[in-house]
């Protein structure tokens, strides 16, 4: 099955037994998800409150809770062993995740380290291999 799938592919198999379909919507703004969702859901859709999913004894917002409680959760809404998930969103914010860390961690200070041989490299190229003395002014304060 494919990561994305069409509208028209969710209409031909909506009423198969083993397709599931899963509402986790969470707005960060002050509308209601759960009532929008009772007010209108794709037909057979089950609803995920993932305010109520998330773990209350963390002091971080919106973390997984236990494994027991997650499974448990995931299981009362008919997802269990053996499922197949559609997940394209949490895939991309994975990946920009362990993108942007690889890019913080190992690349731009290696980029940085590369340029600093450069720099090095030219200076000798341009003092044709004379060592400079690092300019010295003296200030002196008028008494």
């Amino acid at each position: 099955m494919d990561a994305l799938i069409s509208t028209e592919w969710l209409a031909k198999e909506l009423g198969a037994s083993d397709l599931r379909v899963v509402d986790a919507t969470l707005f960060l703004d002050s509308r209601d998800a759960a009532a929008e969702y009772e007010a209108e859901h794709i037909p057979g859709a089950v609803f995920m409150d993932l305010a109520n999913l998330a773990d209350a004894t963390s002091p971080y917002p919106m973390m997984l809770p236990k494994a027991e409680k997650f499974a448990s959760r995931m299981q009362s809404l008919g997802l269990g062993d053996g499922g197949e998930t559609q997940a394209p969103m949490g895939r991309a914010i994975i990946g920009g995740v362990i993108t942007s860390t690889l890019l913080t961690l190992l690349v731009i200070p290696t980029f940085y380290d590369i340029l600093a041989g450069w720099r090095e490299g030219l200076g000798r190229l341009v003092g044709r291999g004379k060592k400079t003395k690092p300019a010295i002014h003296e200030v002196r304060l008028a008494s």
